[in-house]
Formats: C-alpha cells, sequence, structure tokens
C-alpha cells in the first residue's frame, strides 16, 4: 500500500491544462471494466488514467438514466444566433 500514495502524490497536487475529450466508446470501456472487475472508481480511474475517480461516477449515473445517449458529448452555451 505504500507504493500507492507515493505514486500519485506529485501528479495528485497537480490539475490538468487541457480538457480531455472521451470517445463513447471509451467511456462504455471504462463502464464495463468496472462492472466485469468489480472495481472501485477510485481503482478504475487509475487503470485507465484518469484524475477525477467521480466522473466515472457521474457517467456511470448518466448511462442508467439515459443509456448511450446520456455518454455523448453535448453542447455547452447558447445556441448561435441566425
Amino acid at each position: 500500500m505504500g507504493t500507492f500514495i507515493y505514486e500519485f502524490e506529485e501528479a495528485g497536487i497537480q490539475r490538468k491544462r487541457i480538457k480531455q475529450v472521451y470517445s463513447v466508446q471509451f467511456k462504455l470501456t471504462v463502464l464495463n471494466f468496472m462492472k466485469q472487475i468489480r472495481s472501485s472508481y477510485q481503482d478504475t480511474a487509475i487503470e485507465f488514467d484518469m484524475n477525477n475517480p467521480s466522473l466515472i461516477a457521474n457517467r456511470k449515473r448518466k448511462f442508467l438514466d439515459e443509456r448511450i445517449e446520456g455518454l455523448e458529448e453535448k453542447m455547452k452555451g447558447r445556441t448561435p444566433m441566425s
């Protein structure tokens, strides 16, 4: 367990500067891995090199509520005026 703490010590403090956009297929792969292995959100985030386990929890909830449509990227902001 000691190596677990040190492995993420410095990387856990730093924020990623670029917003990572994941494909629907990647999101499904992550959720499927978690279901099959019965992995925690934290362990799944580590396995897929993600820095935010709560992101996985949010995606799981959206997938359960909205199915595949919940995993698709949605446009943010106002719609452009024509």
